[in-house]
């Protein structure tokens, strides 16, 4: 992942594989430690975090197509 104003030529920050894609929402899943990105077919991301302890999932970040 890049950075909104770092250009696709740069290093990304961030790099996630292993992921899955789930047909029936169109979307794609990569998991990095307690977070979850998840990237549907629209453009759009969002960012869950899992507390370790509760378990309680939070989205931490939603990122719109224009975003």
């Amino acid at each position: 992942m890049w950075k909104k104003e770092d250009m696709f030529s740069s290093a990304p920050k961030l790099i996630i594989s292993h992921g899955h894609y789930d047909a029936a929402n169109r979307e794609y899943h990569f998991r990095n430690g307690n977070y979850e990105y998840v990237f549907n077919t629209v453009s759009q991301l969002q960012v869950f975090y899992t507390d370790p302890k509760t378990k309680k999932v939070e989205v931490v970040r939603s990122y719109g197509g224009n975003d």
